[in-house]
């Protein structure tokens, strides 16, 4: 019997993929034109630390890969075999558990692991301009595979634990800042209690050390404090320590995805039907059988097929909540880090965050009802109705709305608050124009999620990947900084920025402006457009048909 076959089966085709060839040249040219961009536009940089930055801009990028790998790689591994109703079929033989989560790991993580690879000499070009040891690049190479190791086994459990590929991508972001960021919080809330409010009896210095030694050194971020070759030596146990928990993180999410698997694909039902503390909650909100009927009477009067796309009802209260927490967050920054910490840049970046997220969460609701639909072959049930693609289109739509207007509202009612507050503290004419900025990043807000509900419709209407929520990113957000890549690459060399007066400061935020509501306004307009004119020819077409006839086509003509 052959070690390992699932191991062996889903490795040669991984292997065959045309992705798995192309994902590790795009990740070499990349690193390559990022080293060529950093030392054409490091022109005020000395050449002694011009090795150092380099190499921490690439190994910084290296490591955002690594940890969101997880996401992208190995999310769906293990739920698309349990929506397709595979999973159950490999039980039969006498494979086991551990055998089948290793193949499906070892298949997910090659373009990952073949990426890091590519990147490997890209790192090591820095060395060459020296300030940067070979020391120190081992000890970001050992950060940078204990990382993918760690993302890639969370997004197995995560995948393990739900059927859904966008849940569980979810729930792998969760995982992945739960271990980043929960450490240093609970470290220096201990701390911070420890020697501020309770009659500690140890040193305030010997409680720091304590709870940043044993405790923040748990987060897979806290390696980069004792990287370099100055800090690895006052903090070598640290750096060590906190590769060897990250090891053990990844070793308990595959324990866990192993012991999960028998049992996850017995699961009966749908991740629709709320179990545990969901029930509890929807027995909250619905007390009775008369306020669900009147709950959904209210989404059918409405629009008929707003109710496939709403009935989910706690997605919005999730939007809200994310909102809440936020709020809250900054509500308390006084209380560990003093009033201080309430100032128009903590604000700023809090705002800027929150704004991602949302821009994110539209792009990843919007194709989800259209694809699964058409999936499960709904929609072409409901076109032979007299149901017309224009009210199908504005359900989707007002689903959208009742799920993220008001949380989009409320923030922008902060973001104006926060307005007027840095219009009394600037005067000056050279700061009016973060005024300008402030106004543009508000009005960009609407324009961007108005985007990615349209664009996000015509990719679930039309797409046959299993990753829409980037393509409608690459679209609203992924073009854009492209272009303002070049254009201050483009200005680097000339002299609008380096003048630094009003005029040209107006110039550069007044074209920023422009292209990124022309880019939300022409995908808006052109993907609504295509949605009228190709509903019903994509609506009858199911994900991964054309894929298959064109196959068949080519088998024939090899025949």
């Amino acid at each position: 019997m052959t070690l390992l076959p699932v191991v062996e089966r889903e490795l040669r085709v991984a292997s065959r993929r045309v992705s798995t060839y192309w994902g590790r040249t795009l990740a070499a040219a990349l690193g390559l034109g990022l080293c060529a961009w950093f030392i054409y536009m490091a022109t005020g940089i000395a050449r002694g630390s011009l090795g150092p930055k380099l190499f921490m801009l690439l190994a910084g990028l290296a490591f955002l890969f690594t940890a969101l790998s997880g996401m992208f790689f190995s999310a769906d591994s293990v739920s698309m075999e349990k929506r397709e109703g595979t999973l159950g079929l490999l039980f039969l033989t006498d494979l086991r558990a551990w055998d089948i989560a290793l193949g499906k790991l070892s298949a997910s993580s090659l373009a990952a692991v073949y990426s890091i690879f590519a990147i490997i000499p890209v790192l090591a070009l820095s060395l060459l301009l020296g300030g940067t040891s070979a020391a120190e690049y081992l000890r970001v190479l050992a950060m940078l595979f204990s990382t993918l190791v760690f993302s890639l086994t969370a997004g197995l459990m995560a995948s393990v634990s739900c059927q859904d590929g966008r849940r569980a991508s979810v729930m792998t972001l969760g995982i992945l800042l739960m271990a980043t960021f929960f450490p240093w919080a609970v470290s220096g809330l201990i701390a911070y209690v420890l020697t501020q409010k309770l009659s500690n009896p140890f040193p305030a210095e010997y409680t720091g050390e304590v709870f940043e030694t044993y405790v923040s050194w748990m987060s897979p971020l806290a390696g980069w404090r004792w990287v370099s070759d100055a800090d690895y030596v006052s903090g070598t146990h640290r750096f060590w320590a906190s590769i060897v928990y990250t090891l053990a993180g990844s070793a308990l999410c595959l324990g866990y995805a192993i012991w999960r698997l028998p049992k996850s694909w017995q699961t009966s039902g749908s991740e629709g039907n709320p179990k545990g503390w969901g029930k509890r909650i929807e027995r909250i909100r619905f007390p009775n059988a008369e306020a669900r009927a009147a709950y959904r009477a209210g989404w059918l009067e409405s629009a008929p097929t707003a109710w496939l796309a709403g009935r989910r009802w706690w997605q919005s209260w999730m939007v809200g909540g994310f909102v809440l927490l936020t709020a809250l967050a900054y509500l308390i920054l006084p209380w560990p880090f003093g009033r201080t910490a309430w100032n128009t840049v903590t604000f700023a970046g809090f705002s800027y965050f929150v704004h991602l997220v949302l821009k994110i969460w539209v792009a990843s609701e919007a194709p989800r009802q259209l694809l699964d639909d058409r999936r499960s072959g709904a929609i072409e049930l409901l076109l032979s109705t007299p149901l017309a693609p224009e009210e199908y289109i504005r359900g989707g739509m007002l689903a959208l709305r009742r799920q993220f207007l008001t949380p989009i509202l409320v923030v922008l009612l902060a973001d104006l608050i926060a307005l007027f507050l840095m219009d009394q503290e600037l005067g000056s004419e050279d700061e009016s124009s973060l005024l300008w900025i402030w106004i543009s990043h508000m009005i960009v807000l609407p324009l961007d999620t108005i985007a990615a509900a349209w664009v996000g419709l015509w990719v679930g209407l039309s797409t046959h990947g299993s990753r829409p929520t980037f393509t409608v990113l690459n679209r609203i957000l992924g073009i854009r900084w492209l272009i303002y890549f070049g254009f201050f690459t483009a200005l680097s060399a000339g002299t609008i920025i380096a003048s630094s007066n009003f005029q040209s400061i107006s110039l550069v935020l007044g074209t920023l402006f422009v292209v990124a509501a022309g880019n939300d306004i022409y995908w808006s307009v052109r993907s609504h457009q295509r949605i009228l004119a190709n509903f019903r020819t994509c609506a009858t077409t199911r994900p991964g048909e054309p894929k298959i006839r064109k196959a068949k086509k080519n088998a024939q003509v090899g025949q």
